[in-house]
C-alpha cells in the first residue's frame, strides 16, 4: 500500500471512529437528560425544590419547570437541556403533583371528592 493511500485510509478511519464515539456520547447525554428530568419532576411533585436538586446532580444542565393542568389534574412538566458533542439534547418528563397535605380531614366539599374523610364506612342501616 502506498503512503498516500494509507494516509487516506487512516484519515477515514479516524473520522468514522470519532463520529461513532461522538454519537455514543450524544445518546448517553440524551439518556442522562431524560433521567434528570424524571428525577427533578419527582422531587418537584413531592414538594422539594427541583431546581436545586437538578443543579446538584448536573450543574451544566439547563432545567425548566412548568406547572400544568392535564384533564383537571395538577402536573409538573420538566424539560432538561444538555450540550452533547453533536447537538443539544433535551429530555422531558411529566409527573402528577402530590396531593396537598394542608387539607383538613372531612373538608371534602363535593360528594365523590377524593379528599380524606373520617367516616367509618358503615351505612346507617348496618348499625344494630
Amino acid at each position: 500500500m502506498n503512503t498516500v493511500e494509507g494516509a487516506m485510509v487512516f484519515a477515514a478511519l479516524t473520522l468514522v471512529g470519532g463520529g461513532a464515539v461522538s454519537g455514543f456520547v450524544t445518546v448517553a447525554q440524551s439518556q442522562a437528560a431524560h433521567a434528570l428530568a424524571r428525577d427533578v419532576a419527582r422531587a418537584e411533585a413531592m414538594g422539594v425544590d427541583g431546581l436545586s436538586h437538578g443543579a446538584a446532580r448536573d450543574p451544566e444542565a439547563s432545567v425548566e419547570i412548568q406547572n400544568v393542568e392535564l384533564g383537571g389534574t395538577q402536573a409538573i412538566r420538566v424539560t432538561v437541556s444538555k450540550r452533547a458533542p453533536l447537538l443539544t439534547v433535551r429530555g422531558q418528563a411529566v409527573v402528577v403533583a402530590e396531593p396537598d397535605d394542608s387539607a383538613e380531614p372531612g373538608d371534602s366539599a363535593e360528594p365523590g371528592d377524593n379528599a380524606y374523610s373520617e367516616t367509618s364506612g358503615f351505612a346507617e342501616t348496618d348499625k344494630p
